[in-house]
C-alpha cells in the first residue's frame, strides 16, 4: 500500500504586533496515509515493507488528494443489489401545491428553480382574497420571476395584475419597462426608453447596466462597467444578465491571455450558475470548461492552486458528477477511484483540520475510514472505529462523502478504505517588528 504524508500547520492564535519578539503560538500538523480500494468483499491488506510515515515527507497542499491512490485495479465482482433510492427534492413542493398550501409551496420553491417559484406565486395570487391582496401577490410574483423563462413569467404576473382595474395603470407601466429592456437586449444597444422606464426592481436595473456596459466602445471603460454590473446584486433572478457580463469579461481576459483573471471570472460565473440550480443539485455544477481553465492555470501557479482560488473566490467548492458516466467494466478501476478521490478531496481537509485541533500535543490518533460505493456512484455506509462512529469528526466526514459521485458500474458494491493519522504538535514561532 502506498503511503503518503501530509503536513499542514494551523495557527490557533493571531500574532500580536511586538517591537521585538512575539509570544509563542500553538500550531497543529496532521499526517495522512494513503489507502487501497478493493472490490467487495476483499479485505484491505497493509504491507509491512512499505515506507514508514516518518520516512515520507511533503509540504504541498494537495497531498490529501494524492493520498487516494490505490496500487492495483479492483477485481471484478458479481452483480450487486440495487442501491438505496434517491429522494426526489421536488416531491414536497408537489405535495404542497396539491394541498394548495401557497406559503409552504413558496418556501420550498426557494430551494428549487424559477419555474417552481412561478407556480407557487401564481397559486398565492389565485388564493388571495380582495383586490389589494391580489395586487400585492401579483407584484411579489413579478419580482420572484427568473432566471428561467424570466420574460414569460413577468408577463404572466403583469397580466394578472392588469385584471385588477385599480392597478391596470401600474401593470401597463411595468409592462412597458419590461418590453423596453427586452428590446434593448435584442438589439444589443441602449434605446431611448431605457432612460424613462420606472426603475422598480433589481432585475431591470441589472439588465440595463449590462446593456450599457456592453455598448461601451472603449475596453478600458467597458471592463469596470461590466464588473460593476456583476457586483450590483446577488439576486438569483439576475443570473442571466450577470452571466452575460461575465461572458464578456472572460472573452476579454482570454484575448489578453490573462489566465488567472479568466479563471477568476469563470469561477464567479460558476457560482452564479450553481445558485440558480435546485439546492440539491448545486454541489455538482462544475463544468469541463472550468477544469480546462484550472489545468491551464496550474501550469504556472502549481498543483492545487485552482482549488485554493475557488475557495477564496466562492467560499467553497463545486464538483463534477462522475456518475453521469459509466465504467466500461464491472467494478471500478484503480484509476477511477484515484480520480474521484483527488477531485473530491479538498473538503476533507477541513474535517482533518478540525480533528487536529481537538487533539492535545503531542497526541496522535489513527482513524481507518471505510465506505461503500453503490452501483449508481453514490457513497454510503461510511464507518470509523467504534469509539469515533458518533464523533464530530465522523459527522464531518459523512457530510463530505455524501457529495462524492463515482462512475456508475455493474457488479457488487465497492468497498474503499482510507487510514488517516492525525498528529498534534506544538511549535514556537517567532516574528520581528521592523
Amino acid at each position: 500500500m502506498r503511503l503518503l504524508a501530509l503536513k499542514v500547520s494551523f495557527d490557533r492564535t493571531a500574532l500580536p504586533r511586538r517591537n521585538l519578539l512575539s509570544e509563542p503560538t500553538v500550531s497543529l500538523l496532521f499526517v495522512v496515509l494513503a489507502a487501497c480500494a478493493t472490490a467487495k468483499p476483499a479485505p484491505v491488506v497493509e504491507r509491512a515493507d512499505e515506507p514508514s510515515v516518518a520516512a515520507a515527507s511533503t509540504s504541498s497542499d494537495d497531498d490529501v488528494a494524492q493520498a487516494f491512490a490505490p496500487t492495483a485495479d479492483a477485481p471484478r465482482a458479481a452483480k450487486g443489489q440495487a442501491p438505496p433510492p434517491l429522494a426526489d427534492p421536488r416531491k414536497p413542493f408537489l405535495e404542497a401545491m396539491a394541498l394548495r398550501n401557497a406559503d409552504q409551496a413558496r418556501a420550498i420553491a426557494e430551494t428549487l428553480t424559477g419555474l417552481e417559484r412561478w407556480r407557487a406565486h401564481e397559486l398565492t395570487f389565485t388564493l388571495a382574497q380582495g383586490e389589494p391582496a391580489k395586487a400585492a401577490a401579483a407584484l411579489a410574483w413579478h419580482l420572484a420571476c427568473g432566471p428561467e423563462k424570466l420574460d414569460a413569467c413577468r408577463a404572466a404576473s403583469l397580466a394578472a395584475l392588469a385584471r385588477l382595474k385599480p392597478f391596470a395603470k401600474k401593470a401597463a407601466t411595468l409592462k412597458a419597462a419590461d418590453v423596453c429592456v427586452a428590446q434593448a437586449e435584442a438589439r444589443q444597444k441602449p434605446t431611448p426608453c431605457l432612460n424613462t422606464i420606472e426603475r422598480t426592481d433589481d432585475v431591470n436595473l441589472t439588465r440595463v447596466a449590462v446593456i450599457k456596459a456592453l455598448a461601451e466602445p472603449v475596453e478600458a471603460r467597458r471592463v469596470p462597467l461590466l464588473e460593476k454590473a456583476v457586483a450590483r446584486t446577488e439576486r438569483v433572478q439576475c443570473a442571466a444578465a450577470r452571466r452575460k457580463a461575465l461572458a464578456a469579461l472572460i472573452a476579454i481576459d482570454q484575448a489578453g491571455k490573462h489566465v488567472e483573471a479568466a479563471l477568476t471570472h469563470s469561477l464567479k460565473d460558476l457560482a452564479i450558475a450553481a445558485a440558480a440550480l435546485p439546492e440539491a443539485e448545486r454541489p455538482w455544477a462544475r463544468t469541463a470548461k472550468i477544469d480546462a481553465l484550472c489545468t491551464e492555470y496550474e501550469k504556472t501557479a502549481g498543483s492545487g492552486a485552482c482549488r485554493k482560488l475557488e475557495k477564496q473566490s466562492n467560499g467553497g467548492w463545486t464538483f463534477r458528477d462522475f456518475s453521469t458516466t459509466r465504467s466500461p467494466n464491472p467494478g471500478l478501476s484503480a484509476e477511477q477511484v484515484k480520480q474521484v478521490g483527488e477531485h473530491y478531496a479538498p473538503p476533507l481537509q477541513a474535517c482533518l483540520s478540525e480533528q487536529a485541533k481537538r487533539l492535545v500535543a503531542p497526541d496522535q490518533a489513527q482513524y481507518e475510514v471505510r465506505w461503500v460505493v453503490f452501483n449508481d456512484g453514490r457513497v454510503g455506509e461510511v464507518h470509523l472505529p467504534p469509539d469515533f462512529e458518533t464523533s464530530p469528526f465522523a459527522a464531518c466526514l459523512r457530510r463530505q462523502f455524501s457529495l462524492w459521485r463515482y462512475p456508475r458500474f455493474e457488479g457488487e458494491w465497492q468497498n474503499v478504505a482510507q487510514t488517516f493519522t492525525v498528529t498534534a504538535v506544538t511549535r514556537v514561532e517567532v516574528s520581528e517588528q521592523f
